[in-house]
């Protein structure tokens, strides 16, 4: 099965698309980061939920959106991330940082997938079809 050229170009667009997202993608964290709500870093951003250690790395400027990512981990499914007893989470975060940060996090999935997926279809594709391996 030989893809028309037009298609070929879709999905590799498609991928360059994805890979150009990203970066763009981690610019929305980190206004994320800065929108932050004061009273989630109260409530949370101590024992038992970070350990001493963890609450001096993540303090600073570039390891902040790492605790950004924790938070909506934690925001996304309270129930199943227990190790940091963070399940009543969404009680402290306003409704629209809420909504924002799933949309953040659906549209990073969904870069990753379309990327990492359209980059294995197209190796496979190059593989079986353009180098005689089927």
């Amino acid at each position: 099965m030989i893809l028309s050229q037009d298609t070929l170009d879709i999905l590799v667009g498609t991928m360059f698309g994805a890979m150009l997202a990203f970066p763009l993608w981690l610019v929305v964290l980190m206004i994320l980061t800065w929108m932050c709500p004061k009273s989630l870093n109260e409530r949370y951003f101590k024992s038992p939920h970070f350990s001493v250690g963890e609450q001096a790395f993540y303090a600073n400027f570039p390891l902040t959106h790492f605790k950004m990512l924790i938070y909506v981990y934690a925001l996304a499914g309270p129930k199943r991330y227990y190790k940091r007893e963070m399940t009543a989470i969404r009680d402290y975060v306003p409704k629209w940082y809420f909504c924002a940060a799933m949309i953040w996090l659906a549209g990073l999935i969904s870069i990753i997938v379309c990327g990492v997926g359209l980059m294995i279809l197209l190796l496979i594709y190059i593989e079986y079809f353009h180098n005689g391996g089927a």
